[in-house]
């Protein structure tokens, strides 16, 4: 079974998704995580990704959420791109390479500032299929894009896992309850459907 994995996002608002398992300790690999490219635009980059052991039989995962998806991209998803933070869950046999964003406004009487919305965007190899099987019972069949997903609610949050030919993409987002009316699913969908174009984009029509 595989066992959940946390994303860890600021303040109060925590995103859960699978595999919770401790992350290895190894020093971040310069091949596998780049600066951004010059062609994308990202204000406040990420860390580095972290090296993959990939003792198993799954292949490495070489797309990155976090310097594949620019500034406006994340925007259009409904996220602050300036919150983008490394959120990597690697193992040796599976891995999870990823970011969480916030989307921060005005909340409370006293307008404090506070990350209303967080998510977690990973690309794994862990399978479509795998995800069915974690969440039976508690998912929906979807398509984005025209591809594979399924839509799934770990916890209080929302889930979506999009299926690409060599990799997954899950997302996980949470909002901040007591500060803001939205739930947790209100922004999936249009999150998802962005973040699939992007991808697509990337990758081509494979």
């Amino acid at each position: 079974m595989i066992r959940p994995y946390l994303h860890v996002a600021a303040s109060a608002v925590a995103v859960t998704l699978l595999c919770s398992c401790s992350t290895t300790s190894e020093q971040p690999e310069q091949n596998l995580s780049a600066a951004p490219s010059t062609t994308k635009q990202i204000a406040v980059p990420a860390a580095s990704a972290t090296l993959q052991p990939n003792s198993g039989s799954r292949g490495k995962v070489e797309f990155d959420p976090c310097t594949e998806f620019d500034d406006p991209t994340i925007q259009r998803a409904g996220y602050d791109s300036e919150t983008r933070k490394r959120t990597d869950g690697i193992h040796e046999w599976y891995a999870f390479v990823g970011c969480t964003f916030e989307n921060r406004e005005p909340a409370g009487t006293f307008g404090t500032i506070a990350p209303i919305r967080s998510i977690g965007i990973a690309a794994t190899n862990i399978t479509l299929d795998e995800f069915r099987q974690r969440y039976a019972g508690k998912y929906s069949e979807e398509s984005i894009g025209g591809r594979k997903a399924i839509q799934y609610r770990p916890s209080t949050q929302c889930g979506m896992v999009i299926e690409f030919p060599e990799f997954a993409l899950d997302l996980t987002n949470s909002t901040l309850a007591g500060f803001t009316d939205e739930k947790p699913c209100d922004n999936i969908v249009n999150a998802a459907t962005v973040l699939e174009a992007a991808t697509t984009n990337t990758i081509g029509n494979r």
